[in-house]
């Protein structure tokens, strides 16, 4: 049984806000056409309401485009829940998921999956897994904790890794740069007497545009029998929306792997202020 504090479920909180664009928001302004307006780069906003954010999805060759339907918050806002969870086989898989559209009347997105082996990712997706975070501020850290007799015995005759895989979720404006980011980072081994654990959380905001990052915390746990990454952060825009703050929260990212090689992901993220419209979420998983 998993004790600890935070979250495990996926939450995308995607919360309406203004609708007023800011020359930082919206390079060529807003245009009018039958199908509804067309924001900043290619996002459309539809005459129902409903976000088509300006994704090239030939950068995710084979995806599949599924709706998801969350739940109302009341607010205007949505709660979508999602997780992952497996056991460490090779190559290894990469797991891909980027919005596409959202619509706030009815609590429904349409995201673009797609999963890859590992050592054999399309050119594309490979520059994802390796983009650095825009700011780039990492803290690590090192654990060994003693494994009890029967996971001794277990660890005894499993492979023992060593195991490696992340999480990596982004925050995009519409020319699809990662204006806000958090990365957590796990590897972990056994022997006959310990589980081993290397943590990294790793921060990205881009400053250029106005993003800052405005509280950060990480976690990290090795309890012998299970060992995670958890990375958390907060960020704020003043110039995106004109004269509203545009706020995100990386409230959980979080990849935790178990003494037996099995693996687990979730992460949770909100939205808030002006021109959240304009935002859109990518997911990355790196599984061992």
């Amino acid at each position: 049984m998993r004790k600890r504090i935070v979250m495990l479920a996926l939450t995308a909180v995607l919360l309406g806000g203004g609708t007023a664009l800011s020359p930082a928001a919206a390079e060529t302004g807003e245009d009018a056409t039958s199908a509804g307006r067309v924001l900043a780069n290619g996002t459309v906003v539809a005459p129902d309401g409903e976000v088509h954010y300006d994704v090239d999805l030939s950068g995710l060759p084979g995806a599949e485009v599924v709706r998801e339907s969350g739940k109302s918050l009341g607010n205007g806002g949505c709660t979508f829940q999602e997780e992952g969870r497996g056991h460490a086989s090779e190559p290894g898989r990469v797991l891909v998921s980027t919005e596409v559209s959202f619509d706030p009347n009815t609590c429904t997105r349409e995201v673009a999956r797609a999963d890859y082996p590992r050592n054999n990712l399309p050119e594309s997706v490979q520059r994802k897994v390796d983009a650095q975070a825009p700011g780039g501020v990492e803290e690590s850290a090192s654990k060994k904790t003693k494994l009890t007799d029967a996971q001794r015995r277990s660890a005894g005759a499993a492979a023992g890794g060593p195991w490696s895989g992340s999480i990596k979720v982004n925050v995009e404006d519409p020319p699809q740069i990662d204006v806000t980011t958090t990365k957590s980072m796990l590897t972990w081994s056994t022997d006959s007497a310990y589980l081993y654990s290397d943590h990294s959380s790793e921060w990205g905001w881009y400053s250029p545009t106005g993003w800052e990052r405005k509280e950060d915390f990480y976690a990290f746990i090795n309890d012998g029998n299970v060992a995670w990454t958890n990375t958390i952060g907060k960020y704020r825009n003043g110039a995106f929306c004109l004269t509203i703050d545009t706020w995100t929260h990386h409230k959980e990212t979080l990849f935790e792997g178990w003494y037996d090689g099995s693996w687990y992901w979730s992460y949770e993220v909100d939205k808030w202020g002006g021109c959240t419209a304009l935002l859109s979420y990518e997911r990355i998983v790196v599984t061992p």
